[in-house]
């Protein structure tokens, strides 16, 4: 989702028992293994910001405490845009900014719960750490036809230079067709997908063009007039998102949601490469390198000439002629173990003609894509048409809307505060201390029979 973050605020230091009088947790969930309560699991719920948005909350919940029912961290998983203007068509990279709408959304919905004022104003950023980011990149095109184009090209470069090609490998060495880059759908309604997962790659990735809201989509707008102009605004940009996990996140140092933090005056110099633009720079100088769009990695979609390939040898010369015939190189008596080795041919070919002998020539010269580099490089910071700033998640806008979130937040702590107290409250505390008496007894019990097993205890719920 675009510019989404997902985040864990600690709570373990909060005393207050309404944590876990007012949270939701799974009844019937509470597992018994040997003797041993393992698992006593809270479910997911939903927080709102200013709009029908949901974002996912999930109590951490830990089973070792004498009150497992009290969590030690929220899960928050929250899509800003959405969440504070109600569409996310055009939108500034705004990770600070994000964490700390995250939480306000968290305290609304905490609120909401019945949780105490004092109990929610002890939950701070400085608590809060990323486990996702994802960034969001708009390149422009001059209409809707040109950015769908855009996005065929990038589809069919990323499949030729990421995708494994079983055939096209050292004999006993092939490990399959491995399909990395997912396209779902056709143009206009295609979406790329480059997938992590299994892979070494270090974020997934997914680009498309937002022509107009999903099914499934929350969109808020002032007016359909807004909202034609906004879609036809987005449908002319390929939109892409780079999904950052906890390992990248952790290993760049970026988990801390103050480390996404620009200096004081950089969102008024957006091309400066201040703090979080570096980052956001990076992240895509990573991709234009796994794509090898970098001008020392890109690959030819021209046959060479013979002035090109005068520095190749004459082993290296005749594998590359079967290759550009159609050939597999790698069957080449050149190839073979016992003569020069089949890696140094490979460089070799690929240092001096920039052809990759891993992806068939008639693929590398149809899809390799010259213009994805020129297009798919960092330009700074995306500019919403001034007319549309009021309906695009950009800062002059997101600043003016977290303001009005948390009013909403000051008057539900207002209305808290002219409630009388709830007796229920203590009586539901005591009853949770006895279910967890009662629990423990479960695991007494199985520790004698000594087998594991679930114990449904939503009867002692009611």
């Amino acid at each position: 989702m675009s510019d989404s973050i997902e985040m864990e605020f600690k709570v373990y230091h909060i005393d207050s028992a309404a944590l876990a009088n007012k949270m939701l947790w799974n009844k019937g969930g509470v597992i018994v293994e040997n003797g041993i309560v393992t698992n006593v699991s809270g479910v997911k719920d939903y927080a709102y910001g200013l709009s029908k948005a949901k974002n996912v909350v999930t109590p951490v919940l830990n089973k070792q405490s004498t009150n497992p029912f009290k969590p030690m961290a929220y899960k928050l998983s929250l899509n800003g845009p959405a969440s504070l203007i109600g569409n996310n068509a055009l939108v500034q990279n705004m990770v600070y900014d994000n964490a700390r709408l995250g939480k306000l959304v968290l305290q609304k919905y905490l609120l909401t719960k019945g949780v105490p004022t004092d109990a929610v104003d002890q939950i701070r950023l400085k608590h809060g750490k990323l486990t996702s980011v994802t960034l969001t990149y708009l390149f422009r095109f001059d209409s809707h036809d040109k950015a769908v184009k855009a996005l065929q090209e990038f589809r069919d470069h990323a499949r030729t230079v990421l995708d494994h090609h079983a055939a096209y490998s050292r004999k006993g060495k092939s490990k399959g067709n491995r399909q990395i880059v997912t396209p779902v759908g056709t143009a206009p309604s295609l979406t790329v997908y480059i997938n992590r997962n299994g892979t070494d790659l270090p974020f997934s990735v997914a680009a498309y063009v937002k022509a107009s809201k999903t099914t499934k989509a929350h969109a808020q707008f002032q007016s359909p007039q807004i909202e034609d102009a906004v879609y036809a605004e987005s449908d002319k940009h390929v939109r892409l998102e780079i999904i950052l996990p906890k390992t990248w996140l952790t290993k760049e140092g970026l988990r801390n949601p103050f480390a996404w933090k620009a200096s004081k005056g950089a969102e008024k110099i957006h091309q400066n490469l201040d703090g979080p633009e570096k980052v956001h720079q990076k992240a895509l100088q990573q991709l234009r390198g796994l794509l090898r769009l970098k001008a020392k990695g890109m690959l030819r979609t021209n046959k060479p000439q013979e002035r090109h390939m005068t520095g190749l040898k004459a082993d290296a010369r005749a594998v590359l002629d079967d290759h550009l015939n159609g050939r597999n190189p790698w069957r080449h008596p050149n190839m073979r173990p016992e003569k020069r080795r089949a890696t140094g041919i490979h460089q070799e070919i690929l240092k001096t003609v920039h052809i990759d002998l891993t992806i068939p020539w008639k693929q590398q010269s149809q899809h390799v894509s010259a213009d994805l580099a020129k297009w798919l490089q960092y330009t700074g910071e995306y500019q919403a048409p001034p007319h549309l700033k009021s309906a695009s998640y950009v800062r002059s806008t997101a600043r003016k809307k977290r303001v009005a979130l948390r009013a909403e937040i000051d008057q539900l702590k207002r209305d808290a505060a002219g409630r009388p107290s709830d007796p229920e409250a203590d009586a539901n505390q005591a009853r949770l201390h006895e279910l967890w008496k009662e629990i423990c007894t479960l695991s007494n019990v199985q520790r004698s029979g000594g087998s594991g097993s679930t114990a449904d205890i939503s009867d002692l719920l009611g």
